[in-house]
């Protein structure tokens, strides 16, 4: 699949997030991080941001959905794409109600026709048997909005 073409479509949808999964966190971040300079997206390294901002590293048992969402937010504001790698540590502390409410972001809450939204989101995680199995966000036409890395080709 070509991302670039895939991005472009994405930019159409009222839902624009997408998941892309990985065993390899390293060639995850490459790609992210080659393939948000390209697009003059941002990259957001969220356990480096947590590592950055002591306040969050020592609150992070209180860090919730809705926080996320505040920090989404503002990483997105006047940007066209963003990638969010590494906040597989955040899941690893949530609840499980906590995971479905982000997942539920992911399916029909980023709305990019609101002005704090706009951006793509790209989602970066590493591989589990959930997003493997059975996690389900569909894109308009009904396709799957989540990825195997290898789905894509390198980026260029």
């Amino acid at each position: 699949m070509n991302f670039d073409q895939y991005l472009e479509f994405l930019k159409k949808e009222k839902f624009s997030t997408i998941v892309i999964y990985s065993k390899s966190h390293r060639a995850l971040s490459k790609f992210s991080q080659q393939a948000a300079v390209k697009h003059k997206g941002k990259y957001l390294d969220l356990l480096n941001y947590f590592k950055q901002h002591s306040e969050l590293t020592k609150g992070i048992d209180v860090f919730k959905m809705e926080d996320l969402l505040s920090l989404l937010k503002r990483e997105a504001a006047r940007q066209s794409l963003l990638f969010v790698d590494k906040m597989d540590f955040l899941l690893d502390t949530w609840r499980d109600d906590e995971k479905k409410a982000f997942y539920r972001l992911l399916q029909n809450q980023w709305n990019s026709f609101l002005k704090d939204m706009k951006a793509v989101l790209v989602v970066c995680l590493r591989t589990n048997s959930f997003l493997e199995n059975k996690l389900k966000i569909v894109d308009t036409k009904g396709n799957s909005r989540v990825h195997k890395l290898s789905h894509f080709k390198a980026i260029d």
